[in-house]
């Protein structure tokens, strides 16, 4: 259930964001036109998972979100914790 309420949060609150990398295909455009208006105020771990979700999309993000090491599965409070 927590896979779901991310992917709910994370889709509510950028979908302008998802609209536009789907517009977009190339890399470069997606770095220069779809970039978060607050992409530079957030800490390195969400800044990470941007870029995992700009360039791979929701479900490797939540993937990203849920293991970020690889090593290890995060706690839905480890998680809260790390991105927010």
């Amino acid at each position: 259930m927590s896979n779901i309420l991310l992917l709910d949060i994370l889709d509510t609150q950028n979908s302008k964001m998802n609209k536009n990398i789907a517009k977009n295909k190339s890399k470069e455009t997606k770095q220069t036109e779809n970039k978060y208006i607050f992409y530079d105020r957030m800490d390195d771990n969400n800044k990470k998972a941007m870029d995992v979700w700009q360039d791979k999309g929701q479900e490797d993000v939540v993937k990203y979100m849920i293991n970020p090491t690889g090593k290890k599965r995060l706690t839905y409070a480890e998680i809260r914790m790390m991105f927010g």
